[in-house]
Order: structure tokens, then sequence, then C-alpha cells
């Protein structure tokens, strides 16, 4: 025994046995699995940091390099532009498949925003948005897809949104029972009362309020005034001439920014009125000529004085400071100075993330409010005060006034009820109406005192009905709110709210979403695919920052299916010796 306790062959065996408690083969093969993981890790982090910074895929590559040289392990392969397009497409998809999943098994209501626009590369591109419920939080407005149209006809449209729906999971049985809105812009191919795509979906879900964004029917109610009132074409049609004068001539705008120096105002950019765009880029229109009063008028009189100038042009320089410094035009300037600061903070309002209809329909209502006192008291408005207490001094900005009969002058009154009688017109239907006092009763401070025992169950069945949920549990939930609202509300009246809530108010979202393709998209990346822009937005728009992001669960599943950062069987890039003449230049500065 003794022989065989000091022989090699029991001591072999010994080690054998001391190696296996200590299981060295696996620690080995999970060190390994680490390392593997680690430095894919590191590659899947570079790729997300190309999304998320708007680079090109070709930066990806060089990020690589420069991580290498600093010493950070990221692998043999997955560096080459081709690769980080899949990894992100990869990531994308997998984020996608995570979110509506979850959608699709809680059954949360959702209202489904799309517009319709260009791409820099002379694409018809459809952004699809989706505001509904996530874990029982608030509804939240989340971009889900981009899509190349084959037909920008309304079927076309119509074909393309609904597979792009259910490609995601939403098939026609949920869309019926957790679909109940819809929203976009005013285009008829979109709302045409026949044939537009909003018709075409409407004999599927139930709808509850117009699909046109409140923001769009803003723009048509101030568009229905201003032809009301044609004294405010002559005032549009002036700042018009104003904005091609220093947007086509950068001498002009060296000269005005000297006379904004010799002022001591600031240089502010003219733009468009009561166009296209919003009513904020107007007013920020309006507010560049009040601010920038003084050095227009020098601007012009001393282009009207300038020799270097033809006949022609002096003469066009003189007739724009002789409108300028009229007294009609500066009371027009103060009353659309009010009227478009009032529009473009209800208009700001609607476009928040955080918008709901029944915010919304408070702020119409206030605005209108507003209006008709305006209407009322014209010299109740800030800027139309100070334009009046000009006229009566003959001074405005240090400039003299003068009287022109040919100015037209807007009359306030008349104006002010415009706007105050097609936003009544326009803004809110009666429907929506119609729900927002049903919803109301929600609201605890609007209550009677004292409180009927029944009070509110009537609507709150209608809009339980509407929105295709169980009135038992919730009555029984709102009877417990009645008795104690101080306390939460209970999940049925929780759900309730959440579903009202997810009625779109404005399709703002997608302005945005278009504007974040366009940084995407630039002229330098117009050959990427709509696929490729839609998993870069995706990630854009809807990933978390980098700091916030683990890529544990996509390196992992990546792994499985594909190829790792350390796998052998692939070659291993390359890396070009860069030749230049500026070489021994680069020798020296080694010295």
């Amino acid at each position: 025994m003794y022989e065989h306790s000091v022989s090699q062959s029991h001591k072999i065996s010994e080690s054998i046995l001391k190696k296996q408690q200590d299981k060295t083969l696996e620690t080995s093969f999970l060190r390994t699995e680490s390392e593997i993981l680690e430095s894919t890790f590191s590659v899947f982090r570079t790729a997300y940091y190309v999304a998320k910074s708007n680079r090109p895929y070709t930066d990806h590559p060089k990020f690589i390099d420069l991580q290498m040289l600093n010493g950070v392990n990221v692998g043999r392969v997955l560096h080459s532009n081709v690769t980080c397009t899949e990894i992100i497409n990869f990531i994308s998809s997998e984020m996608r498949q995570a979110l509506l999943a979850s959608i699709k098994q809680s059954r949360t209501k959702l209202t489904v925003i799309v517009d319709e626009s260009t791409s820099l590369s002379k694409r018809s591109c459809l952004i699809v948005y989706l505001r509904t419920s996530v874990h029982n939080s608030d509804p939240l407005t989340f971009f889900l897809d981009l899509l190349e149209l084959e037909s920008t006809t309304s079927d076309g449209i119509t074909a393309d949104l609904l597979n792009c729906l259910q490609k995601h999971g939403l098939d026609e049985a949920f869309l019926k029972e957790c679909m109940v809105g819809f929203c976009s812009d005013g285009a008829a191919v979109m709302l045409g009362r026949k044939n537009g795509v909003f018709a075409k979906l409407k004999k599927g879900p139930k709808n509850t309020s117009d699909p046109r964004g409140l923001n769009h029917r803003l723009e048509l109610s101030v568009s229905d005034a201003v032809k009301h009132c044609t004294e405010t074409n002559h005032f549009s049609s002036f700042l018009d001439k104003l904005y091609c004068l220093y947007n086509q001539s950068p001498k002009n705008v060296r000269e005005l920014e000297t006379a904004v120096t010799e002022v001591g105002s600031c240089l502010r950019r003219i733009g468009r009125v009561l166009g296209i765009r919003w009513v904020a880029s107007s007013f920020c229109t309006v507010n560049a000529v009040w601010t920038m009063y003084a050095a227009l008028y020098n601007h012009l009189t001393a282009s009207s004085k300038d020799l270097k100038r033809n006949s022609n042009e002096r003469s066009m320089y003189q007739g724009l400071a002789t409108k300028l410094n009229s007294v009609g035009f500066v009371k027009n300037l103060g009353l659309m100075m009010d009227a478009l600061e009032e529009l473009k903070d209800l208009s700001e309002a609607l476009q928040n993330r955080d918008i709901r209809l029944s915010q919304s329909v408070t702020l119409i209502k206030r605005q209108i409010e507003v209006f008709s006192s305006m209407s009322r008291e014209p010299e109740s408005g800030h800027f139309y005060k100070k334009a009046c207490d000009a006229v009566m001094e003959g001074l405005f900005s240090g400039i003299e006034l003068h009287s022109d009969r040919s100015q037209k002058v807007i009359e306030p009154d008349k104006f002010y009820e415009a706007l105050r009688t097609n936003m009544e017109a326009r803004m809110v239907t009666e429907e929506e109406e119609s729900l927002f006092q049903k919803v109301n009763i929600l609201n605890n401070t609007t209550w009677p005192s004292p409180l009927p025992q029944m009070y509110g169950e009537h609507g709150l069945r209608e809009v339980c009905d509407l929105f295709s949920i169980g009135f038992t549990g919730m009555k029984a939930s709102f009877r417990d709110f009645k008795r104690d609202p101080s306390q939460p509300m209970t999940t049925p009246l929780l759900t309730l709210r959440h579903a009202v809530e997810t009625v779109a108010v404005s399709s703002a979202e997608c302005e945005r979403g278009f504007s974040e393709m366009n940084a995407i998209v630039t002229p330098l990346r117009s050959l990427l695919r709509i696929e490729n822009v839609s998993s870069l937005m995706f990630v854009n728009i809807v990933g978390p920052p980098l700091a916030s992001w683990d890529p544990t669960k996509f390196v992992r599943k990546w792994v499985a299916r594909r190829r790792s950062a350390e796998h052998l069987a692939c070659k291993k890039r390359q890396t070009n010796t860069e030749v230049s003449a500026y070489k021994p230049l680069w020798e020296v500065m080694k010295l």
C-alpha cells in the first residue's frame, strides 16, 4: 500500500481527480465564451454608436481600428461596413419584435399615425407611428417603420400600411379589437370621404376622432380667417417681398447685418408668412421684422440712395421703405404679432408629445375665448397697444411714421372674430366634444356637489362600449374612485383612461420623424435602402442611449445563429497601409 501511495501512477490519478473537482474544462470553456462575448460586445456597441450618432456605415471599420490601437479586444472579424449594416438591422429587428410582442400580448388599445413625404433620394415614403400604452405606462407615441411606396394612390398606401402592420404581428383580428384611432395630415389621398386611406381602414376598427391632426386643423382655420380678411394679403405680400430681397442676395444680408449692428439689435432670418409652414414659423418672421424694424428701414433707405444701384432698384427700395414706416403697416405688424403669438403658443402646445385629448380640447376652448375677448378689446394685445402708442407719438423704434392711404389696415375686431369663428368650426368635432364630456367625469374637480350616487355611470358605459372595454369591473372601480378620489385609480379605471389617452390629436411626431430621416439620408448617403433607413431611425428614435443599452441579449442571440467576433473560420480583415507623399514628413515628426 505504501509503495502504491508514492507511485507515479497514484499521483497522476490524484491530479486527475483534483482537476475534475476544480471543473477545469468547464471553467476554461466559460472563460473562452466570456472572451468571445466580450469582444463581440465591443463590436456591437461600436455599431450601435454608429446608428445613434448618424455616422455612415464606413466609419465602423475606422472606429474598430481606433479601439484596437487603444488596446480594446474587438476580435478578428465583424469589422466591415457591411457587417455594421447587418448588426444594426438585427438590433432594430429584435427591438421591434420585443416591443410589438408585448403590445400584442397585453392587447392594449392603439392609434396608427401616418404621413407621406418624399426623401432626399426622391422616393415616396410612408412613415408609420403607433401610440399606445406599454407595461401600464401612460400612452407613448413611437416610430414603427418607414415604407417605400410602390403606388401613392389610396389603394396602394392602404395595402402597404396593412402589410407593414401584419409583418410586425398586428394582424387584422388584433386591429379590429385594439385599434381605436387613425391620424394623419389633411391630404386628400389620406382623408378622402369615399376612397381615402382612412375611409378604407374605417370599415374595420372603430375610430373615435377626426383623423386630421389638430395642428393641421389649426392651419386650415388660420387659412380660412386670412381668406375672410383680404387686408392680410397686402401684409403677407410685403413680407414675402422682404423674404425674396434678403434670401436671394447675400449682399443685402451683409448690408442688413451692418445696419443691425449700428442700431444695436440682432440679425434674424426673414421667412414667409401665412403659407404652408406652421404658424410658429410665421411668428418668427413677423417677430424678426418687429425686432429689426429700425435696421430694415435704415437699410432700405440707404439702398434707395445708393448710386451703384440702377434707378429701378432704387425706386423699389424707396417704395418698400415708404410702406415700412407707414402708420397702417405698424398697426398691422402689432396686430399680427399678437395674433400669431397666441396661435404659436397653441400650435406648440398641440405638438407636445404628452398632449391628451382632454388637454387639447381645454386649450382650444380657452384660445377661442381669448380671441373672442380680443375682438371686443383689440388694444388688450401687448404688441398692438405698443403699435397704437407709437402711432400716437408718430415715432416707432426711432423711425418717424407717416400716413399712407394706399396701405390697407387690418380691422382687429374683424380678424379676431374670423379666427374665433373658424376655430370653432374646424378645431373640435362633435364626436370629440361628446367624448370629452363623457371622459371628463374621471376628473373629480368637475364633479357637482353634492355628488349623486349614480353620477357619470351612463356616460362611462358609453365610453366603455366605444372602446370595447367591459363595463362590469369598470363600474365597481368607478364607484370606489367616487368614494375616495384621493386614492390612485384601480386597474380597470386606469385601463380606460389609458385607452382614451391613446387617441392621437396630432401627427407632429411624423414631422419629427421626417426630420430625423433627412438627418440620416444626407446627400452623401442618398443611396441607402429604405429598409436600412428604417432600422437606423428606429435605433436612433426609440433605442435607449448608448450608456443605458445592454447588448447582452442581442449578442447571445447573434452568436447562437451567426459568427462571433472571434470566429476562426472567417478571414481576418486586412488593414490597408496608407501610402502618401507626406511619409517623409511623418518620419521627421517622430523625431
